[in-house]
């Protein structure tokens, strides 16, 4: 899917954001809303700080089961 631009995976089940979305680079909205995410790993941060400097892309990650811990300091930083 090399055009694809919005990418709704709300309401899943998903304890992670799929590093293969990494590969695409024209994507300008990824919600994730209503999933199992604890937190983000490095790697969708840094592809989705590259979306957002390119097209302006939005993150939507509200409820989740984000964890407030020492393991996801980088994560809380990053927000």
């Amino acid at each position: 899917m090399p055009n694809l631009t919005n990418l709704s995976l709300s309401k899943n089940s998903l304890q992670a954001i799929p590093v293969q979305l990494s590969d695409h680079a024209k994507v300008q909205t990824l919600d994730v809303r209503k999933n199992r995410l604890t937190g983000v790993s490095s790697a969708i941060r840094g592809w989705a700080d590259k979306m957002q400097e390119l097209h302006g892309m939005t993150l939507q990650i509200t409820d989740n089961a984000f964890e407030c811990n020492c393991d996801n300091i980088d994560f809380i930083r990053w927000i």
